[in-house]
């Protein structure tokens, strides 16, 4: 079903900026404070210059990130929670595999996997060109299976490039 969207249609959720105004029922923030937010779809249009959205919606941003840092968070972030949150039991303990490990999502998802629902490990794919940023972003444990492949235990098909 094709949905019908007023001209000109707003685009974008994820931002951070400064608060200009507050409406009178605002208690969370206040003019001048620095926050971000995924906006909910009744409020979209993060590419504009302002925006209106409940507070409800609106985090205070750490002193510590950019805006630019905060506004790529939202988005990525909730989905990599969601993803996780759907699986029916406990990831505790279990080898949780999140493709494209240092994509927005899936850093979300590998962190949030390891620290929040205390995978005991976690596996990911990457670009070969990523994989040196792999221990800096995701901890220890990397392995880059171009220079240690894994082992070939049974009759699995062997490189044909292998001596054994």
């Amino acid at each position: 079903m094709a949905m019908k969207d007023a001209f000109p249609y707003k685009i974008g959720y994820d931002c951070a900026g400064i608060v200009t105004e507050v409406g009178s029922d605002v208690s969370r923030c206040k003019v001048s404070d620095e926050v971000y937010t995924r906006l909910p779809e009744v409020s979209r249009g993060s590419l504009s210059e302002f925006v209106v959205c409940a507070e409800q919606y609106v985090a205070i941003k750490p002193p510590s990130l950019s805006f630019e840092e905060a506004a790529s968070i939202p988005l990525a972030g909730m989905t990599a929670l969601q993803a996780l949150r759907r699986y029916k039991g406990d990831l505790a303990g279990k080898t949780v595999f999140v493709p494209a490990g240092l994509s927005g999502t899936g850093l979300f998802a590998c962190q949030l996997a390891k620290h929040v629902f205390k995978a005991g490990k976690v596996i990911t794919t990457v670009s070969t060109s990523k994989v040196s940023k792999l221990s800096e972003l995701l901890g220890e444990g990397t392995v880059d299976e171009s220079k240690h492949p894994p082992s070939n235990p049974g009759n699995q098909a062997k490189p044909a490039n292998t001596t054994k």
